[in-house]
C-alpha cells in the first residue's frame, strides 16, 4: 500500500478540525499505509480515540505522499500570521515526496518568507480548494494553471460513518445546543455578514429566550472564556472526542453555531441546524454542500427559533453527493480510483 502522511488542523484548539481528519481516517484506512501528523498527537488520539499512527507535525517522514487536509488551517491573516511561517515550515520540512491538497482554504498568505515556502510546496502538486476565495489566492500565489478545482468541504467525508459515532446522550434530548465564539475579536470578522455589534446581546437575548432547554458546546479556544462572560448561567459541555461530539449533536433537538462544523455535522445527521456566517467561509462552503438554507442572516432570536422549528428539508441526498464528488477527486490525486 501507498505510504501517506496527512496533515492539516489536527491536534489544535478545534475539535471542529479533528472531525474533518476522522473523516479522512474513513475514507482512507485499509487502502493506505497512513499515519497523522499532528502539532499535538495526545490530543489528536483522544480525539480519535486511538483511531490512527500519530506523528508530530514538522517531523521528516518516510512517505510517498503527503496529504494536506482540508479546514482553516492555511490562514495567514490578522493574528494567525505568526503561526502560518511555522506551519508553512513544517509542511515543506514533510513535502519530501508527492504533494497533494485537498479542500483546502488560503487566506492570507503575505510576506516573501510565507509566499516563498507556500510556492516550493504547492506549486505542481495536485490541489483543489473549497471556496473561490481560496481558488483566487492559490492563483496569486503560484498561478496554476488549470485552475484548482472548488470541491465540497472534506467534512463530507465523515457524513456516510456517522451511525457508527457514539450514541445517545439522554440528558442533551430536547435541548438546544449552542456553539458561540466571540467572532468580532477576530482578525476575519470584517466578513462577517450579520452585525458584530449585536452579537454580545444576541446571544444574551437566546440563552434567555431558551432557558433551562439550552446547553453551550465548547468546540475550541476561547468559546469557554466568551460564553462564560456572555451567557454566565449557561451550562457547558466540552466533548473530549469526535464521538462524543457526533453524540451531542444527534441527541440535541437542534444547533446554534457559529463554528461552521458543529451546525454542518448536525445537518449531516438530520438534526435541524442554523449556522452564523460570521466570517466569509460560512456561505461559500454551506452553499458548496447544498445546505445553505440553514444560513441565519439576521441576528434575530425571533428568526433563530423558527428556523429551528421549521420543517428543515432533508440534506441526506447533498451531503451523499458532497461525499461523492470531494472523494472522487481525492481518490483521483492519490492514484486510489
Amino acid at each position: 500500500m501507498t505510504a501517506l502522511v496527512i496533515a492539516g488542523g489536527w491536534g489544535y484548539e478545534n475539535l471542529g478540525d479533528e472531525a474533518i481528519l476522522a473523516g479522512y481516517l474513513e475514507f482512507l484506512y485499509g487502502r493506505t499505509d497512513l499515519r497523522v501528523a499532528s502539532s499535538n498527537p495526545n490530543k489528536t488520539l483522544r480525539a480519535q480515540r486511538g483511531f490512527g499512527a500519530v506523528i508530530a507535525e514538522g517531523r521528516k517522514a518516510r512517505a510517498e505522499i503527503l496529504l494536506i487536509g482540508g479546514g482553516g488551517y492555511l490562514n495567514g491573516g490578522g493574528g494567525w500570521k505568526p503561526e502560518i511561517v511555522r506551519k508553512l515550515w513544517d509542511l515543506h520540512t514533510m513535502a519530501r515526496g508527492k504533494v497533494v491538497g485537498h479542500a483546502l482554504e488560503v487566506r492570507c498568505i503575505h510576506g516573501a518568507i510565507e509566499e516563498r515556502l507556500f510556492r516550493s510546496i504547492f506549486d505542481g502538486p495536485e490541489l483543489s480548494v473549497r471556496d473561490l476565495d481560496s481558488k483566487h489566492e492559490v492563483r496569486r500565489l503560484v498561478g496554476s494553471e488549470p485552475d484548482p478545482p472548488v470541491v465540497p468541504d472534506a467534512i463530507a467525508l465523515l457524513a456516510p460513518h456517522l451511525d457508527r459515532y457514539g450514541g445517545i446522550i439522554r440528558e442533551l434530548q430536547g435541548k438546544i445546543v449552542l456553539n458561540f465564539l466571540d467572532f468580532p475579536r477576530r482578525p476575519d470578522s470584517h466578513e462577517a455578514e450579520v452585525n458584530g455589534g449585536h452579537w454580545a446581546a444576541y446571544v444574551r437575548e437566546l440563552s434567555r429566550a431558551l432557558g433551562d432547554n439550552a446547553v453551550g458546546l465548547i468546540m475550541g479556544a476561547g468559546d469557554r472564556r466568551f460564553l462564560q462572560w456572555a451567557a454566565p448561567t449557561l451550562p457547558l459541555l466540552e466533548p473530549a472526542s469526535v464521538a462524543d461530539l457526533v453524540s451531542a449533536l444527534r441527541s440535541a433537538r437542534g444547533v446554534v453555531s457559529a463554528r461552521m462544523h458543529p451546525a454542518l455535522l448536525a445537518s449531516a445527521l438530520g438534526t435541524p441546524a442554523v449556522s452564523i456566517p460570521y466570517c466569509g467561509k460560512v456561505t461559500p462552503t454551506l452553499r458548496r454542500i447544498g445546505v445553505d438554507d440553514q444560513i441565519l442572516r439576521a441576528l434575530d432570536v425571533e428568526m433563530t427559533l423558527d428556523l429551528l422549528s421549521a420543517q428543515q428539508p432533508r440534506h441526506a441526498d447533498a451531503w451523499l453527493k458532497a461525499h461523492d464528488e470531494s472523494g472522487a477527486w481525492l481518490e483521483r490525486s492519490l492514484g486510489l480510483s
